[in-house]
């Protein structure tokens, strides 16, 4: 089972703190730094653009205080003094953006710069600051907004955020003149030069949030949010017509933003948020902005980004990203990778209702929304030099404010509804649309929001929010459920934490006996897992078989795994760590392979090929991952029949992107790197050759470079 690997997975992943060879490749020490990027670089007179994250003692405990108002002060000023020391003994002179929640620095560093600080105490990891570019391309009535304006809602009050390349304050369409622009509330967050209009990396202000020269993205995604067209005339109104807007611009002049922009304008509004409970009323904060690609969610990747999102939604503030627009049929752009933000693909603004060309589709996919067709595509505003202006555009950039205003309009209606609750309605109640071009075959509700209104009326939980109702799984398939109307039946008791929320359940018969893994990641919320052998009703549990709260390697998913005996029933419970703790969930059940643990090791031969799945594979405890972000690791023994070098590769691996370690020691806490390897050559698969002494015993683990490379192995000796 993985344990409690984040300490030695971060120092074994980046190098960090620990003395490294100067041949050692840069992506092994940025983590994230992408492989096919790291010449171009590193080659830039600039610098590499990073975030440098600091060791704070006591990091959960200031990471669970900013949930609670007394105690989020101290914890910013803790993490304020610790990132001021750093800077001042070891940046000095750079320019700079420092986080406000977390120990995070984001700079531009040249790649002697980081080597050298890679080896420094204070320093926990050094991120590679990913950038991203904004996504551009009769809605309105398509996702029923006639509907529900007909029942007198609109969004009224309300507050939604664009964080974008800004807006054109001068535009009636997005209430110029009026108390819908919350302008003393706008900002701007550019880490690095040009800079915000004062000439620091962050301002806020009245003119912080404009749109300068040529940036026209933020004013039209903003118009589709919350647009009204006062005379009449066409395009008549965006989908919360009545909200108030905040522009955050975090765009430079050359249409690039950055990872550490994003958090540190998120940062901001959580601060908004937080002042005078919320009295603004901010309900959603639309991103249209995305980069990079990912099959599966990025929450390790992204976990300081992650951190903040997850508290806003717990505050009643959905987060809405852009799945993006390169035509993926299996990936959404980051950050919509995260599992706790609202992911949107695009469709077609008017029947027939169907996928867009150019939209991003995956398993990370939420809703879609209308984000129009080439040669049939959203009509907003845009900048005009002083005269309110339209144009057309297409792309997954026009859908998400579909959902961001939707949002902002429900949470108006149903004020007592909570946030995942409004999110579940979305899913629940919309058109369902599966993407059928070349591809795998995902599936998502494209949005309804009169469905999702007349729900949210008289809701109810899923079927198996009921103990005898389970939703009945097998090995190897993942399942989808939610437990945001769930609730704990008379006689159920808690499942891991006393605090625990409603639960949802699942039935497991297996038919082989054997060890099973269980895990919801990717789930939207902060869940807790238990298995129960063949209870008799749900006040008759027992002591559960396996539980779990957080996967110990940094995320707030559970997992666990239990050894199934065939024909059992097993009783599988979902719930949310808190009351408060609620969301989609992904349940996903998978073999353990018997050379997941150290312990299990089998032997190698010379000259033998042995094969293996690493899907359903976990960490153990101090386990290291020598390179990447994968967590899951197959290991294998070899005791050396003569003094001599031998050679072990992953050629014919079924994955693409190999990590191969060879380590010496008896257990796990003594295990020792003595031959590492990524990619051999040119190829991102895995070799490395070593001078072995007669009769010592070595261990070799084989994984993914990251979770995008999981599955089927081999394993050479020669």
């Amino acid at each position: 089972m993985r344990a409690n690997v984040i300490a030695a997975w971060m120092l074994a992943v980046a190098g960090i703190g620990t003395a490294h060879a100067a041949s050692t490749p840069l992506y092994d020490i940025v983590r994230f730094l992408p492989k096919q990027q790291t010449s171009v670089l590193a080659a830039k007179p600039a610098g590499i653009p990073v975030v440098i994250n600091l060791k704070l003692f006591g990091a959960r405990k200031y990471a669970d205080d900013f949930t609670r108002a007394d105690a989020r002060a101290n914890a910013k000023r803790a993490i304020a003094a610790t990132i001021d020391s750093f800077v001042r003994t070891k940046l000095a002179g750079h320019a700079l953006l420092k986080m406000q929640t977390s120990p995070r620095v984001a700079l531009v560093l040249t790649e002697a710069e980081i080597r050298t600080l890679a080896r420094d105490p204070a320093v926990a990891t050094i991120d590679y600051n990913a950038p991203s570019k904004a996504l551009l391309v009769q809605s309105i009535p398509f996702i029923q907004m006639n509907q529900v304006y007909a029942s007198g809602v609109s969004g009224k009050d309300g507050t939604v955020v664009i964080i974008d390349t800004g807006i054109d304050r001068a535009h009636t369409f997005l209430g110029a003149g009026t108390s819908r622009q919350l302008s003393s509330l706008n900002a701007c967050f550019r880490t690095y030069s040009p800079y915000c209009a004062n000439g620091s990396s962050s301002e806020t202000g009245t003119t912080a949030g404009d749109a300068t020269f040529l940036q026209d993205h933020g004013t039209h995604v903003a118009g589709i949010a919350m647009g009204r067209n006062a005379s009449g005339s066409s395009p008549p109104n965006g989908v919360a017509k009545s909200a108030n807007v905040i522009a955050i611009n975090v765009f430079r002049s050359d249409d690039y933003t950055y990872d550490s922009d994003m958090e540190a304008a998120l940062e901001y509004v959580e601060t908004l948020v937080d002042t005078g409970n919320n009295s603004n009323k901010i309900r959603s904060i639309n991103l249209s902005i995305g980069g990079d690609r990912f099959s599966d969610s990025c929450d390790l990747v992204k976990s300081s980004m992650k951190a903040v999102i997850d508290r806003l939604r717990k505050k009643g503030v959905a987060t809405v990203f852009a799945a993006g627009n390169e035509g993926y049929t299996k990936y959404v752009g980051s950050p919509g990778c995260i599992s706790s933000v609202v992911t949107v693909s695009a469709a077609t603004r008017q029947a027939p209702l169907a996928v867009a060309s150019y939209s991003n589709v995956g398993a990370m996919t939420d809703v879609f929304a209308p984000g129009g067709e080439i040669g049939n595509c959203i009509k907003s505003s845009v900048p005009g030099n002083g005269v309110d202006a339209y144009d057309k555009m297409c792309g997954t950039s026009m859908a998400a404010p579909h959902v961001t205003g939707a949002i902002e309009v429900l949470a108006q209606a149903f004020p007592n509804r909570s946030m995942a609750q409004i999110l579940y309605a979305l899913r629940k109640t919309g058109t369902n649309l599966t993407d059928t071009r070349t591809g795998p075959k995902y599936s998502a509700p494209f949005i309804q929001v009169m469905n999702a209104a007349t729900f949210l009326k008289t809701p109810s939980a899923d079927a198996n929010d009921v103990f005898a109702k389970p939703v009945v799984v097998t090995l190897n398939k993942t399942y989808q459920g939610s437990t945001a109307f769930a609730t704990l039946q008379s006689g159920e008791t808690h499942h891991v934490v006393n605090t625990d929320g409603g639960s949802v359940w699942y039935k497991f018969v297996p038919t082989e006996t054997g060890q099973v893994s269980i895990t919801t990641l990717n789930s939207d919320f902060d869940t807790v897992l238990a298995v129960y052998a063949a209870p008799s009703s749900v006040s008759a549990l027992g002591t559960a078989v396996a539980k779990n709260d957080d996967d110990p390697v940094g995320l707030t998913t559970s997992i666990l795994s239990f050894k199934a005996t065939k024909n059992k029933v097993y009783m599988i419970a979902v719930a949310g760590k808190t009351s408060a703790d609620r969301g989609r969930v992904q349940l996903t059940l998978a073999p353990v392979p018997a050379n997941d643990n150290l312990a299990k090791a089998p032997s190698l031969t010379v000259g033998t090929t042995v094969a293996g799945d690493t899907r359903g594979a976990t960490l153990e405890v101090s386990e290291m991952v020598p390179f990447g972000t994968d967590t899951h690791s197959l290991w294998w023994k070899f005791k050396a029949p003569a003094s001599k070098s031998y050679t072990m590769n992953t050629k014919g691996s079924a994955i693409a992107d190999t990590v191969l370690g060879v380590y010496t020691g008896s257990n796990m806490q003594s295990m020792s790197p003595f031959a590492t390897n990524d990619d051999f050559g040119s190829d991102n698969l895995s070799s490395v050759t070593f001078a072995a002494t007669a009769g010592t015993t070595y261990f070799v683990q084989v994984l993914g470079y990251d979770t995008n490379n999981v599955g089927p192995v081999k394993l050479t000796v020669k």
